[in-house]
């Protein structure tokens, strides 16, 4: 989707916010000997922690980096008393919805997704993001590990 790659005025990643973020300990970095590859930014959502945000530059790419974070992400939330957590990404991007699914995340809809995931998938095709090419997914915390599904999760392979 390089129509969506634009820079523009984004909110969930200004300064401010990220400046909280750090404060909150919601701003997860990894770095290597070159410096900084990739970052996660949590949220709460409810009784969910939010994935807001999951970057890694290209090439640090495939070397795990992405797992970690989200890895670290999933300690954090489960160490907060989350139950899940969850995201929203695009089903036809390899490293998105295919990515997710190979780690244990599941595509959630309707009652599974909640009012405020519901919320955030309304909102991202507002904005221009193709509404049947997004998704919202959700990865168990509850000690069930990864595998783990909430019922109306539909399984990925």
């Amino acid at each position: 989707h390089p129509e969506l790659a634009a820079p523009e005025d984004d909110e969930l990643l200004s300064v401010p916010r990220l400046a909280s973020a750090v404060d909150r300990g919601d701003l997860l970095v990894a770095e290597t000997e070159a410096g900084p590859v990739g970052f996660a930014l949590l949220g709460v959502l409810g009784d969910d922690a939010h994935l807001c945000e999951l970057d890694v530059v290209p090439e640090a790419a495939g070397r795990g980096i992405g797992r970690a974070l989200i890895a670290r992400s999933a300690e954090l939330a489960a160490a907060r008393g989350h139950g899940r957590l969850v995201l929203t990404t695009f089903r036809d991007v390899p490293f998105n919805a295919p990515f997710y699914a190979r780690i244990g995340f599941r595509e959630v809809r309707g009652d599974s997704a909640g009012p405020a995931l519901d919320a955030i998938l309304r909102a991202e095709a507002e904005a221009g993001f193709p509404a049947d090419a997004r998704c919202a997914m959700a990865l168990g915390l509850d000690g069930a590990g990864a595998g783990h599904r909430d019922p109306g999760e539909e399984e990925h392979p």
